[in-house]
């Protein structure tokens, strides 16, 4: 608790160009992150945009099996996918926080903040702020139960087929 209120009154004693080069530095590190983030998403889109084709373009008397290995490949990479995004949502919402908290201890006008607002309490503690952020999230989990819907079938299928032949 001691070491909290040292933080904090250290962080009341940093000076005004030190903030400002704070906020520079967080809003650097914030647009670097959601870059990041994007680029992963194209990423992500081709790699699932591939293995869709794969299954697609197998050989018809293989096509069941190949899949199986594909939807297992796919149900991977997005698990992967969805927690690298987490991270990074969860890093740009952090940034986001602290630019805020700078932008306040500075004292400027709102319409000079680039997330401070005079609704910004409200709005953090709504399901507003999270709403294309929310979808990014759905949408990566909905990908992950389709490959997972897309093995079952194929295992069905696959078996479906070994019990026909005998």
């Amino acid at each position: 608790m001691k070491e909290n209120n040292e933080t904090l009154s250290n962080f009341k004693k940093i000076k005004r160009s030190e903030l400002f080069l704070l906020l520079q530095n967080f809003s650097s590190l914030r647009t670097g992150q959601d870059q990041v983030m994007w680029s992963i998403i194209g990423s992500f889109w081709t790699a699932n945009s591939v293995l869709i084709v794969c299954i697609f373009t197998s050989q018809e008397n293989i096509f069941h099996q190949s899949g199986i290995t594909v939807s297992i490949v796919g149900f991977v990479i997005s698990l992967v996918w969805n927690l690298i995004q987490n991270r990074a949502l969860k890093r740009i919402i952090l940034y986001e926080d602290a630019i805020k908290e700078i932008e306040e201890k500075l004292q400027l006008e709102y319409k000079h903040c680039s997330f401070l607002t005079s609704t910004s309490k409200t709005y953090d503690s709504s399901k507003a702020r999270n709403s294309a952020r929310y979808i990014l999230k759905l949408f990566s989990k909905s990908v992950i139960y389709v490959w997972l819907l897309s093995l079952i079938i194929f295992t069905f299928l696959v078996l479906k087929q070994y019990m026909c032949n005998f």
